[in-house]
């Protein structure tokens, strides 16, 4: 596969494929105002923008998407507010639809497949529902876009101009959120093969790890604000729920090994009334009940010293029952935040079960394909691994709703599914 930066679909295709992902985008935005559709999660934000202008980091949420959120909100009312914020991340969806097409038309060159999964992208109503909804994940897949865009632009056109850029872009997307924690690890690998493998000049190669310091360094001062204010060590304290229900699946909660002698009282209470397996609410109940009795860095650490504490019992729930919950969902979010799409997307919905056989068979024949021709094809490979990071940091830190979690591995999916169906090319 020869690199290649040039666009080979007609204007006429993007032009039907922006109209007609308005169109659904429009119908999707009123029917959330209208309906009034609001996310559990999505008064955090708003919450965490008067945190946030009162001078202090928000220990929940890490500062870009309340930002951008609140701010609209504080000029334009709620209504406003949401209509704008809608529009605006409408408006980054479509645009991505082109940077979407330029990889597909680099990586998949004069392929069917190419085109379909394009298509797809773009007009695929279930991540489209999320753009009419106040939550991350609508920027988190536009971003992913635009940094696999970027990063092959700087691998396949040996510039480091490009590599430059993706310093701002996983900067944002680590202060958008905390999950996105493995992208600078990712690329930072990626550009360490690079540069073994000589496959570009070392300006280019050391830009890119250059970029990857470069957001570390931020992801760093920010962990920094965020200990001196809150004693945490990381970006942001919701690790401390998401590992809650680790460490309450996998049994490894016990009283008796708490620091705090009130809070032993209160979990031995409530590990008697929900008991070993309770509901996904009860649990969500559990974390509201200990996170209100506790600092905000207190439940990270005491999940944290559980798992430590006993690796066996969590490591074995983390392969036995949550990877069998992982493979039994959606691979590709249907909107279930908007139930007319999601009674549409139901009809067609493959799981990670079909999605992790689909990446073994790509990798098998794309080891094939390298040995054949004597080529390594590193950004498809760099896209495999990618796939197999996303569902690692899925699996150890998400509890539930995989299918929305897993959006930024929506367009690596895609761009996979193309290439297996063009081998024969």
């Amino acid at each position: 596969m020869k690199p290649n930066s040039s666009n080979n679909y007609s204007p006429a295709l993007y032009s039907k494929l922006y109209r007609i992902a308005a169109l659904e985008l429009l119908l999707i935005c009123i029917w959330s105002i209208v309906t009034k559709a609001y996310p559990a999660d999505a008064e955090t934000y708003f919450s965490a923008f008067n945190t946030i202008i009162n001078g202090s980091p928000d220990h929940l949420r890490t500062p870009l998407y309340p930002l951008v959120a609140g701010s609209l909100r504080a000029l334009l009312g709620t209504v406003g507010g949401s209509v704008a914020l809608y529009l605006l991340q409408s408006a980054v969806f479509i645009a991505s639809i082109r940077w979407f097409g330029d990889l597909t038309s680099a990586l998949l060159p004069g392929s069917r497949a190419g085109r379909i999964v394009l298509i797809i992208y773009a007009l695929y109503p279930g991540p489209l529902t999320l753009c009419g909804m106040a939550l991350t994940d609508s920027f988190a897949l536009s971003a992913s876009v635009g940094l696999l865009l970027l990063l092959y632009r700087a691998f396949s056109l040996n510039s480091w101009r490009y590599a430059a850029w993706t310093a701002l872009l996983m900067s944002a997307m680590i202060m958008l959120r905390p999950a996105f924690l493995y992208i600078p690890l990712a690329a930072g690998l990626f550009w360490i093969v690079v540069a073994a493998m000589r496959k570009t000049a070392p300006k280019t190669w050391l830009t890119g790890l250059a970029s990857v310091a470069v957001t570390l360094g931020v992801l760093g001062i920010y962990s920094a604000s965020m200990k001196a204010t809150y004693g945490i060590s990381g970006p942001s304290s919701v690790s401390g729920a998401n590992n809650y229900f680790t460490v309450r699946y996998a049994g490894v909660l016990y009283p008796d090994e708490l620091e705090r002698e009130d809070l032993r009282s209160v979990a031995d209470s409530l590990l008697r009334r929900h008991g070993a397996q309770p509901t996904l609410e009860m649990v969500w109940n559990e974390v509201g009940t200990l996170s209100a009795l506790t600092e905000p860095r207190e439940l990270p650490e005491i999940t944290t010293s559980a798992m430590k504490a006993h690796p066996k019992e969590t490591v074995k729930y983390i392969l036995s029952k949550r990877t069998c919950d992982v493979a039994d969902a959606d691979c590709i979010y249907g909107g279930s935040l908007c139930p007319p799409v999601r009674a549409v997307t139901r009809m067609l919905s493959p799981n990670n079960g079909a999605a992790f056989l689909m990446l073994l068979v790509v990798m098998i024949l794309l080891a094939r394909h390298d040995v054949k021709r004597r080529s390594f094809s590193t950004f498809t490979w760099f896209l495999c691994g990618l796939f197999i990071v996303i569902y690692a940091t899925l699996l150890v830190g998400a509890q539930n709703e995989y299918p929305r979690l897993l959006i930024p591995n929506y367009p690596v999916l895609l761009l996979l599914a193309g290439r297996l169906f063009s081998f024969h090319r």
